[in-house]
C-alpha cells in the first residue's frame, strides 16, 4: 500500500437525488448547468473516483424530469437536458436556443507537450498541432470525455476503468466560461498555492556545469545585480550521457575494466551526483541556500536503478532483488512497494541535503505495467503529493498529462525552437490552456534550440517571460548558446536586465494572483473572451490575453520594423486603458476597437484597466520574502485590490488597498486584515500615482508654471502625519513604519491641465526620445508649440518627416 502522505481524499459518491435513470443511462447532475452522462447495457455504474474527477458529492440540484418511452428532459433553474436513446440526438436548452451535446465549437484546451515545435508545427514532420479539447465552447456546450480514465480508490490504489460505453461530463454554461473553469475545479479539485518562489527568476541550461562554475555563475548574476528565486541543475547532476562514470567506478575496482568500457552510454537516468562535477554536492547545494536559492534537479526515470548507482544495493534490496546479480531494479511506477521505495531511497536523501523539488522530464511515451496507467500521470501524482508531504506548499515541473492536471504544478511545455513563431504562439497557447483550468506554463523563455540567435527575439521573449506564469530561461546544450543577459549586445543584456529586475518586483502580485487561482478559481492568465464573451473581436485578440484580471498584455513577436520600433495590433475593449510602461491613456467606445500599437524595445504593451493597483516589492535581492519596502502603482478609478501575503503554512494576512481616484484628486485607503505576524516590521508603503505627473522636461517650453504643486495629504486614523513626498516625475507618497492595526488615508489634490496642454506634454514627451534627423523633430517641435487643438497637433505630425512608425508612435493615442 502507498504510503499515508500519497493518499489523497476523494468525495466520488453522488447523492441519491442527483440521479437520473433512462434506459441504458445514468444522468448525474453534478450542478444545475453540469450533467454527466453515463451509459452501460449492464445498469452498472461507476461511483468510484478517477484519475480526472474526484468529487461529485455536490448538494441537491433542484431540477425537473419529464419523461416517455423514447425521451427525457431534465430541467434545472438554467438549463434542460433532452436525452434520446442516442446521444447524437440529444441535446441542451440553453436560452431557448438547442445545442448537440458535443464539441462542435469547442474552444479547446492544451496539449501534452511542446517538443519540437516552432509556434505549432513541428519542425521534424511539418505537422500541425492539435490542441485538446476544454470546458469552453462557442456553441455554450463543451464534453469531458472520462471514459478511458483509471479508477482511484479509497486506499488510493489505481483500479482499471469502469466498463462503461462512454462517461461523459456535458458542460452547458453558454458564454460564462470563467464559471465552466470553476465548475471543472469543484469536480476535479481546486489548483493548490505555489510556493512563493517560483515567482521570481528562474535559471537553467542543459549544461556540464561543475559546482564552481555553478556557483560563479550565480555570484555574476548578482553582480549584474539580476535577482534569481531557483537554479536549475539539468541532467548532468548525474552521471549520464555526457559524463561517463566507468572510469571511475572502474578505478574504484567496483567493475572490471571489460565492463566500464561496455558502459559508453549511461542514457539519460541516474540518482549519483557527479562527483567529478560536485565533490562536495551537499556543499553545493548549501552554496545556492545560502545566496537564497531554491534548487531543483532533472529527472529521466525511465531506466531504473542500475548497479553502478550509489544506492543500488538499497534500492535492490528493497525491491527483493539480489545485488551481487547486478540486474537492473526496473521502474514500475503501478508497484505501490517500487513508488514508495522510490521516493525514501533515490530521493528524500537528496531532499535533506538540499534538493527542494524535482522537474520530472518524462518522454518515453504512456504505456507501464498497468493497462492504462501514463507514467506522466503518476509521477505527476505521486511526486506532487511527496514533495507537499511536511505541509508546505508542493511543486513539481512536469508535463501535462489531461484533465486533472493542474492539481500538479507546475507545466513544462517542453523543448520549443528559438524562433519568432514560437514566441508569437506562446501567448494563445498559454491563455488557452485556462480553459482546462491549466493556470501554471513554465516554458522554455527564449526557446531551446535551433532557430536562431536573434538578440530581440530574446528581449521580446524574455518581454513575455515576464508576464507569463513561469519566468523560466532554458536552452540546449550547445556552447555557444546561453540565456544569461550580458550575452546579448546593444542594449538588449541591460534592457534584458531591466526586465528580469522587475519581474523579481511582481513577487507580491503574482502570489496574490496564486492565491486567487486556489481560492476563486480565476487564472492568471486568461483569454480575451472570458471578460468579453459578446465582443467577436475577443476571440480573434489571439496574440494578447489578459493578466491578472485587470491587465491585458500583447507581446510584441516580430522583429523592429524601423529605428529600433515595433507596431503591435491590440484589440482594446471598452472603457479606459493606460499603459505601464508609457503611461498613454486610450478611453475606448462601447464593443472595443483594434489599435496599432507601436513600442521601443524597452517596453511591450501592458495595459492597465481603470482602477488597477499594482502590488511591487522593492527589496533587494534574490530574498522572496514578503517586502519590507512594498510599492503599489496605482492608476485613476474605482477599485478595491486586495494583497495577499502569508508564510506558506497557512497564516496569512491582507493589504486592503481601496482605490477612489480621478483626474485633479487622487485617493487611497488601505489597512490590513488578518495575521500581521507574517509582515515585517517597521514596514514601508510607497503609492506611486501613475497618472499624477508632474514638472516634466516639457513644461518650461509649455510656459506651466515653474514647479507645478500637488497637495498631499497623509493621515493615519484620520489624524495627519508626515510622509515622504516626491513631486517630479510621477507623483510618489511613502509612509514609514506602517503601523498594522491602523488605517491610512492619502490623498492628492492637484490642478489639471487643459486638454491641449496635456496632449501638447505627451506628444512632446515622446519627441523628446523619438529618432529622426534634428531638423524634422525640431521643426514639429516648433509646430506643435503654435498649434491650438488637438486636431492640430495631428496634422502636424501627418505632414512632418518623421518616419512612418515614429509618426504612429507620436499620434496613436491622440483620439482617445
Amino acid at each position: 500500500m502507498l504510503n499515508k502522505h500519497l493518499l489523497v481524499k476523494t468525495e466520488p459518491l453522488a447523492k441519491k437525488e442527483n440521479l437520473v435513470f433512462f434506459k441504458d443511462y445514468r444522468i448525474t447532475l453534478i450542478f444545475d448547468r453540469l450533467f454527466r452522462i453515463e451509459k452501460n447495457v449492464s445498469g452498472k455504474f461507476c461511483d468510484d473516483a478517477t484519475q480526472s474527477v474526484w468529487y461529485r458529492n455536490m448538494p441537491p440540484v433542484v431540477h425537473t424530469v419529464t419523461s416517455s418511452e423514447d425521451s427525457i428532459e431534465i430541467k434545472t433553474a438554467s438549463v434542460t437536458l433532452h436525452m434520446e436513446a442516442d446521444l447524437e440526438d440529444s441535446y441542451v436548452l440553453i436560452d431557448g436556443v438547442r445545442t448537440p451535446v458535443s464539441n462542435d465549437g469547442n474552444l479547446l484546451g492544451t496539449t501534452r507537450t511542446l517538443d519540437q515545435y516552432s509556434g505549432d508545427i513541428n519542425i521534424k514532420n511539418n505537422q500541425r498541432l492539435t490542441l485538446g479539447t476544454g470546458v469552453c465552447s462557442r456553441t455554450g456546450v463543451a464534453v469531458v470525455d472520462d471514459t478511458e480514465s483509471l479508477r482511484l480508490l479509497d486506499d488510493g490504489a489505481l483500479a482499471e476503468a469502469w466498463d462503461n460505453e462512454f462517461d461523459l461530463y456535458v458542460f452547458a454554461y453558454g458564454k460564462a466560461y470563467r464559471e465552466a473553469v470553476k465548475a471543472l475545479y469543484a469536480i476535479t479539485g481546486s489548483t493548490p498555492m505555489l510556493p512563493r518562489y517560483a515567482f521570481g527568476n528562474w535559471w537553467s541550461r542543459y549544461h556540464v556545469y561543475t559546482d564552481e562554475e555553478y556557483i560563479d555563475l550565480m555570484d555574476s548574476f548578482e553582480k549584474y545585480g539580476i535577482p534569481l528565486t531557483v537554479a536549475t541543475v539539468d541532467m548532468d547532476w548525474h552521471y549520464s550521457t555526457e559524463i561517463k562514470k566507468q572510469k571511475r567506478i572502474v578505478e574504484e575496482g567496483k567493475i572490471s575494466e571489460e565492463r566500464g568500457t561496455a558502459m559508453a552510454n549511461i542514457g539519460w537516468t541516474g540518482y549519483s551526483w557527479n562527483t567529478d562535477l560536485f565533490p562536495d554536492y551537499k556543499q553545493f547545494l548549501r552554496d545556492l541556500q545560502n545566496r537564497n536559492l531554491k534548487v531543483t534537479l532533472n529527472l529521466h526515470p525511465a531506466d531504473g536503478v542500475r548497479y553502478f548507482e550509489d544506492m543500488y544495493e538499497e534500492m535492490a534490496l528493497a525491491m527483493g532483488v539480489d545485488p551481487k546479480t547486478e540486474a537492473v531494479v526496473e521502474f514500475d511506477i503501478a508497484n505501490d512497494h517500487f513508488v514508495n521505495k522510490y521516493f525514501e531511497i533515490l530521493h528524500h536523501p537528496y531532499e535533506r541535503d538540499g534538493v527542494d523539488f524535482w522537474w520530472i522530464d518524462w518522454q518515453q511515451g504512456t504505456k507501464s505495467a498497468m493497462a492504462g496507467l501514463d507514467p506522466l500521470w503518476a509521477l505527476n501524482h505521486y511526486h506532487y503529493y511527496d514533495n507537499g508531504r511536511d505541509g508546505k506548499h508542493a511543486l513539481i515541473m512536469s508535463r501535462y498529462a489531461g484533465i486533472g492536471s493542474h492539481r500538479y504544478p507546475i507545466g513544462f511545455s517542453g523543448d520549443t525552437a528559438i524562433t519568432w513563431k514560437t514566441l508569437a504562439y506562446m501567448p494563445y497557447f498559454t491563455a488557452t490552456s485556462a480553459n482546462v483550468g491549466y493556470s501554471w506554463w513554465g516554458h522554455d523563455i527564449g526557446g531551446h534550440y535551433y532557430g536562431e540567435k536573434d538578440d530581440e527575439l530574446y528581449l521580446r521573449f524574455l518581454q513575455f517571460g515576464v508576464f507569463n506564469p513561469i519566468n523560466r530561461l532554458h536552452c540546449c546544450n550547445s556552447e555557444i548558446l546561453t540565456k544569461e543577459p550580458w550575452a546579448y549586445r546593444n542594449g538588449i543584456g541591460e534592457l534584458s536586465r531591466e526586465a528580469m529586475v522587475l519581474r523579481h518586483r511582481m513577487i507580491p502580485m503574482l502570489h496574490t494572483a496564486n492565491y486567487r487561482t486556489h481560492a476563486e478559481g480565476e487564472g492568471l492568465i486568461e483569454p480575451m473572451y472570458y471578460e468579453y464573451p459578446d465582443c467577436e473581436a475577443a476571440y480573434e485578440a489571439n496574440g494578447q490575453y489578459i493578466f491578472a484580471k485587470d491587465y491585458i498584455v500583447a507581446p510584441i513577436a516580430k522583429h523592429s520594423e524601423a529605428d529600433g520600433l515595433t507596431s503591435v495590433k491590440v484589440w482594446i475593449p471598452e472603457g479606459k486603458w493606460t499603459d505601464l510602461f508609457t503611461n498613454d491613456v486610450y478611453n475606448i467606445e462601447k464593443g472595443g476597437r483594434w489599435v496599432t500599437l507601436v513600442r521601443s524595445l524597452d517596453s511591450i504593451p501592458v495595459l492597465a484597466k481603470d482602477g488597477a493597483v499594482l502590488p511591487l516589492g522593492n527589496d533587494e535581492g534574490n530574498s522572496v520574502s514578503n517586502p519590507k519596502s512594498l510599492e503599489f502603482l496605482v492608476f485613476n478609478g474605482n477599485n478595491t485590490y486586495r494583497l495577499y501575503e502569508d508564510d506558506e503554512k497557512g497564516v496569512a494576512a491582507f493589504t486592503v488597498v481601496e482605490n477612489n481616484s480621478a483626474e485633479g484628486k487622487a485617493s487611497v485607503r488601505f489597512h490590513t486584515e488578518g495575521n500581521s505576524s507574517v509582515l515585517p516590521e517597521n514596514r514601508s508603503v510607497t503609492l506611486t500615482f501613475k497618472e499624477v505627473v508632474m514638472n516634466t522636461p516639457m513644461d518650461v517650453p509649455l510656459n506651466l508654471p515653474k514647479k507645478m504643486q500637488a497637495d498631499v495629504t497623509v493621515k493615519k486614523n484620520g489624524e495627519p502625519i508626515e510622509a515622504k513626498v516626491e513631486k517630479y516625475g510621477t507623483v510618489k507618497v511613502t509612509i514609514e513604519n506602517v503601523d498594522y492595526t491602523a488605517e491610512y488615508d492619502v490623498t492628492v489634490e492637484y490642478d489639471v491641465l487643459p486638454e491641449l496642454t496635456r496632449v501638447k506634454r505627451d506628444v512632446l514627451m515622446k519627441l523628446l526620445v523619438a529618432e529622426g534627423a534634428f531638423t524634422n523633430r525640431n521643426n514639429l517641435y516648433k509646430n506643435i508649440l503654435k498649434v491650438e487643438s488637438v486636431a492640430d497637433i495631428a496634422a502636424s505630425i501627418e505632414i512632418s518627416d518623421m518616419s512612418p512608425l515614429e509618426k504612429q508612435r507620436l499620434t496613436e493615442a491622440l483620439d482617445f
